[in-house]
C-alpha cells in the first residue's frame, strides 16, 4: 500500500511540474498566433525549437506515467473507486484461507494465508496455526509440525502455540519432542496442573515410572480435585510395591469420583495384596455394582471364597465370570478346581477341557489331577461294604 501512495505522489508531482511548464509555453505561443511546430509558416530560433521539444517530452512523460499508474490505482481501489483498506484486504485473505482450510484445500489456504501475512504480518501466528490444524486434520502431522513451529517462533510465550506443537509431535510419533514442549510449557508456567498430568502420561507411555510418579504427584498437588491423578498414582504405586500409598491414592480417587468402577476394582486388588480380605471383597462387590460386566471382579470374589475353603460358595462367582468372558483363563481353571473339590468330576472335567481347548497349558495337569481324584473316589466306593 505504501508503494501505491508513493506512485500516486510521484504522478502528482510530475503532472504539476509539467503543467506549469506547458502553461508558460502556451502563454509565450498562443494558439491564435500559430503554435510553433504546427504551422508550416512558423519560423523559430534554435532556442525556441529546443523549448518545443521539451514540451513534447513533458507531454509524453505525463501520458506515460499516467498510463503506467492505471493498473496500480485499479488494484488499490474498491469497486466504488475508494482506496482499499489494507487491513480489510488482509482480513479477506484470512477469511479465504480459513474457508479453504476447512474444506481441505491446503494449497489454496496456504496461498491466501501468505497473501494475508504479506499485507498484515501481525496475522502470521493465526495464519500458520490455521494451516497447521488443517494439515493435522488430514493426518499430515509432520507438515503440521513445521507450521506450529513457526507460530512458536513468533510467539514463544504463547501457551496454546506450544500445546498445538506438542500435540502435533505426539500425533507424528515424536514423543520425545512432545515431552520437550510440555517442559517448555511448565517453564512458562509451573502451576499448570494439566501440563504436569500430560507430561506424566507421556513418561508413563515410555515406562519411565519414577518420572511419571513425580509429575502425577505435582498435578495432584496443584489440583487436589482431579481424581485422574490419584487413579494413575494408585496404579504406579502398586507397580513399584508401594501398597500403602497405592491404597491411599485409590481411596482419594474414590472420594472424588465414587462411581468409578475401575478404581473400586483396583482398590480391591491392593487390599488383597495388603492382606485385608474383607475390604478387598467389599471393593470388588462395589465394582460389580458399578460395572456388572466385570468378569475379573466376579472371579476375584470367587477366589476369596476358595481361600476360605468354600468351593460351593465360589462356584456361582466363577460361573458368572466365564459367562461374561468365556476365555477367561483364571475363571475356567478356578471353576474346574471348585467342581473337583466338591467331587463333581464331570463338571470339573468339562471346564478343564474348555481351558485346554483355548490353549491353557496347565489345563492338562488339572485334567490328570481330576482323573486321579475320580479314581480315588471310585476306589473308595468299591471298597465300601455293601449295605
Amino acid at each position: 500500500m505504501a508503494y501505491v501512495a508513493l506512485h500516486i505522489y510521484i504522478f502528482t508531482c510530475i503532472c504539476k511540474k509539467n503543467i506549469l511548464v506547458l502553461y508558460s509555453c502556451l502563454c509565450r505561443y498562443p494558439p491564435c498566433a500559430g503554435f510553433p511546430g504546427l504551422s508550416p509558416t512558423c519560423s523559430l530560433q534554435p532556442l525556441e525549437n529546443t523549448l518545443i521539444m521539451q514540451i513534447y517530452k513533458r507531454l509524453f512523460l505525463v501520458a506515460l506515467f499516467f498510463l503506467s499508474s492505471l493498473p496500480v490505482m485499479a488494484w488499490a481501489a474498491n469497486d466504488d473507486g475508494s482506496v482499499k483498506d489494507p487491513t480489510k484486504t488482509a482480513q479477506e485473505f484470512m477469511a479465504k484461507g480459513i474457508e479453504s482450510a476447512r474444506s481441505g484445500q491446503i494449497d489454496q489456504a496456504r496461498t491466501a494465508f501468505e497473501n494475508a501475512t504479506r499485507i498484515a504480518p501481525e496475522l502470521a501466528p493465526m495464519a500458520w496455526a490455521g494451516l497447521g490444524m488443517a494439515l493435522g486434520g488430514q493426518g499430515r502431522w509432520l507438515e503440521a509440525v513445521v507450521e506450529f513451529k513457526k507460530v512458536v517462533a513468533l510467539q514463544p510465550a504463547d501457551m496454546r502455540a506450544h500445546f498445538n506443537l506438542a500435540n502435533a509431535y505426539l500425533s507424528a510419533g515424536e514423543r520425545d519432542q512432545a515431552i520437550g514442549e510440555y517442559r517448555n510449557m511448565i517453564e512458562l508456567d509451573s502451576k499448570l496442573d494439566w501440563a504436569h498430568f500430560n507430561l506424566a502420561s507421556l513418561y508413563l507411555q515410555k515406562e519411565e515410572t519414577s518420572s511419571a510418579i513425580e509429575e502425577f504427584e505435582k498435578a495432584a498437588e496443584l489440583n487436589p480435585a482431579l481424581p485422574a491423578s490419584y487413579e494413575k498414582l494408585g496404579v504406579l504405586y502398586d507397580q513399584v510395591g508401594m501398597t500403602e500409598k497405592a491404597i491411599a491414592a485409590y481411596e482419594k480417587a474414590i472420594e472424588l469420583a465414587p462411581l468409578n468402577g475401575t478404581t473400586q476394582y483396583n482398590l480391591g486388588v491392593v487390599y488383597l495384596k495388603n492382606g485385608d480380605v474383607f475390604k478387598g471383597e467389599a471393593a470388588y462387590r462395589k465394582a460389580i455394582e458399578l460395572m456388572p460386566n466385570n468378569a475379573e471382579a466376579y472371579n476375584n470374589i470367587g477366589t476369596i471364597y476358595l481361600s476360605r475353603q468354600d468351593p460351593q460358595g465360589a462356584i456361582p462367582f466363577f460361573l458368572k465370570s466365564v459367562e461374561l468372558k468365556p476365555d477367561l483363563e483364571q475363571g475356567l481353571i478356578n471353576l474346574s478346581v471348585s467342581y473337583r473339590d466338591i467331587k463333581d468330576f464331570e463338571s470339573a472335567l468339562l471346564y478343564a477341557q474348555k481351558a485346554k481347548d483355548i490353549g491353557i497349558n496347565r489345563a492338562q495337569v488339572l485334567i490328570e489331577s481330576i482323573q486321579r481324584k475320580m479314581a480315588e473316589n471310585q476306589g473308595v466306593k468299591d471298597a465300601s461294604p455293601a449295605q
